[in-house]
C-alpha cells in the first residue's frame, strides 16, 4: 500500500509512501487506492485534510511514466487522463479544507494534486521543485493542470509554467501565489497543525490572498483583448524557441485558450483529449526515451564506488580570466563557492570580473536577482596575478589557451602549491588530459571538466 490515512483531533492526514521506492508516483494502483479513500472521507466532518509524503525531499514525482509510455491508442490515453482528473476533482470537491504539505519535489501529477487542494504549505527546503514538466515529454498536463494553474496564478504565470515545463522553487512559488505559507522543515508538523486551526476558525473565508492583478496586468489577465496579446506573444516565443518541432507547448496554449472560460467538466474533457492525442505521437515516445536515458546516466556509478561520498567544495580557483574563466567564477559564486580568479595581469582580471558581473546584471534585468544578492555573490570572487590563496582551494579549473605546453606549465606550477586533496581540472575540449597530468606532482588528481560557452547557459542539476 502506498497511501495511508490517519486521523487525530478531527484532522485527517493522507500520507504517500510508495514501498520499495525513493519517490512517490501516481500509478493506476495508487490512484485507485486514493480514490477509494476519498470516497470514504467525503461524508466526514473534518477540520481539514492534510496531504503529505513520507519520502525525504519528495512530495509526488508525478504520474508513472511507464504507464504513459505504454499508451498506444488515443482512447486509452483519454481514459487514463480522465481517471486522474476524477481523483483531483474528488479532492477539490471535499466539503472541508485540504492542505498539501510540500517538503520536496512536486512535479506533474504531484503538482496537479497540490493544485486540487485549497491550500499549499511549503518549506524552505532547497530540494523543492514544483511545476508541470509534461511538455518536455511531448504531451500536455492531463490531470487538470491546464485548468487549475492559470485560474490560481493568473493567465500569464500559469501559461508560462505550463509551456516552459520549468519547475520553480518554494520561494518563487510563494511569491507567485502557488504556496500559501512557508515554514522550516524542522517542526513542520506543529506548524501545519497551527495552520489548520487557523483555517478551521474561519471556515467560510479563504485566509490566503488570491491572485489579484492591477493596472496593465489586469488588462492582460481579465480583458479578452489583453488575453489575446498574451496568447499571441506566448505562441511567438514558442515558435522562436522550438522552430515548430515540438507541438506540445503550442497545444498547451490552445487548450488554455479554449478552456479559460469553460466550466470544469468541459475544460477537463478538452485537456484529456489533447493529452491523449499527443501521448501516442512518435515525438512524445522519443522524448520519453530521452528522459529515461538522462535518468540512467545521472545514476551511473563506478563499480565499487557506490558508497564513496563526494568531497565538499567550498573554495575554488580559476586560471585564465577570459569570458570562459569569468563565467566559471560566476558559477562558483552563484553556488556559494568562494572563487579565486588568476591571470597574468590586472587588466585580464578586470575583464574576467566584468564577465561574471555581466551575467548577474542580466539576471537583475530579468528580475531573477536583486542588487544586494549580486553584490554578495560578486564579493565571493577575488582576483590575483600570482597563486596567492591557492593553498586552501578544493578545486582548480584551468581555462587558459588551447596549447599543450602552456597547460602543462600551468599544471606543473599549481600542483606544487595546492593541498594534496585539491582536484586539478582542465577545461580543454581537445587536448590529452593524461599528458597534462604527467606534468603534475600527483597525476591522479587531474581530471577533464569541460564547459561549453557561455557557461551560465548550461543545464544545472
Amino acid at each position: 500500500m502506498s497511501v495511508f490515512y490517519t486521523e487525530e483531533s478531527n484532522i485527517g492526514t493522507i500520507t504517500f509512501d510508495q514501498p520499495d521506492s525513493k519517490v512517490n508516483v501516481l500509478n493506476g494502483v495508487t490512484l485507485m487506492a486514493l480514490g477509494k479513500l476519498l470516497d470514504e472521507l467525503k461524508g466526514k466532518s473534518l477540520k481539514a485534510l492534510v496531504i503529505q509524503s513520507a519520502k525525504k525531499d519528495i512530495f509526488i514525482a508525478g504520474a508513472d511514466i511507464k504507464e504513459i509510455e505504454n499508451i498506444t491508442q488515443a482512447g486509452d490515453g483519454k481514459v487514463k487522463a480522465q481517471a486522474g482528473q476524477q481523483i483531483m476533482d474528488k479532492i477539490e470537491d471535499l466539503p472541508f479544507p485540504t492542505v498539501a504539505v510540500i517538503d520536496g519535489a512536486a512535479l506533474g501529477g504531484g503538482c496537479e494534486l497540490a493544485l486540487a487542494c485549497r491550500y499549499r504549505v511549503m518549506t524552505f527546503n532547497d530540494k523543492i521543485r514544483i511545476g508541470l514538466p509534461e511538455v518536455n515529454l511531448g504531451f500536455v498536463p492531463g490531470f487538470g493542470g491546464t485548468y487549475r494553474l492559470p485560474r490560481l496564478l493568473g493567465l500569464q504565470q500559469g501559461l508560462k509554467m505550463i509551456v516552459s515545463g520549468v519547475p520553480i522553487n518554494s520561494s518563487a512559488a510563494f511569491k507567485c501565489g502557488l504556496a500559501d505559507r512557508m515554514y522550516p522543515s524542522a517542526g513542520l508538523a506543529d506548524r501545519v497543525r497551527e495552520f489548520v486551526e487557523e483555517i478551521a476558525s474561519q471556515p467560510n473565508k479563504r485566509i490566503c490572498k488570491p491572485f489579484s492583478p492591477q493596472g496593465f496586468q489586469a488588462f492582460l489577465e481579465k480583458n479578452p483583448f489583453g488575453q489575446m496579446v498574451v496568447y499571441k506573444e506566448t505562441v511567438k516565443s514558442i515558435q522562436k524557441a522550438t522552430k515548430g518541432f515540438y507541438p506540445a507547448p503550442l497545444k498547451a496554449v490552445e487548450v488554455v485558450q479554449k478552456t479559460i472560460y469553460l466550466p470544469r467538466e468541459q475544460a477537463l474533457d478538452i485537456e484529456s483529449t489533447a493529452f491523449a492525442e499527443l501521448a501516442i505521437t512518435p515525438i512524445s515516445k522519443n522524448l520519453v526515451k530521452v528522459f529515461y536515458l538522462s535518468e540512467k546516466y545521472k545514476k551511473l556509478t563506478i563499480p565499487g564506488a557506490e558508497h564513496v561520498k563526494p568531497m565538499p567544495i567550498t573554495k575554488g580557483a580559476v586560471i585564465g580570466a577570459g569570458i570562459m574563466g569569468g563565467g566559471i567564477a560566476q558559477l562558483f559564486s552563484d553556488r556559494g563557492i568562494w572563487a579565486r580568479l588568476k591571470d597574468i595581469n590586472q587588466d585580464a582580471i578586470a575583464k574576467g570580473l566584468k564577465a561574471a558581473y555581466d551575467i548577474y546584471a542580466q539576471a537583475m534585468k530579468r528580475r531573477k536577482a536583486k542588487p544586494y544578492q549580486v553584490a554578495a555573490k560578486m564579493a565571493m570572487i577575488s582576483g590575483t596575478v600570482d597563486y596567492s590563496g591557492f593553498a586552501s582551494v578544493d578545486i582548480v579549473i584551468e581555462a587558459v589557451v588551447e596549447n599543450m605546453d602552456v597547460k602543462k606549465k600551468v599544471f606543473a606550477e599549481v600542483s606544487q602549491l595546492v593541498a594534496p586533496k585539491a582536484i586539478l581540472a582542465s577545461n580543454t575540449s581537445s587536448l590529452s588530459v593524461t599528458e597534462m597530468a604527467r606534468a603534475c606532482k600527483d597525476p591522479s588528481k587531474v581530471i577533464g571538466f569541460h564547459f561549453f560557452n557561455p557557461v551560465h547557459r548550461l543545464p544545472r542539476s
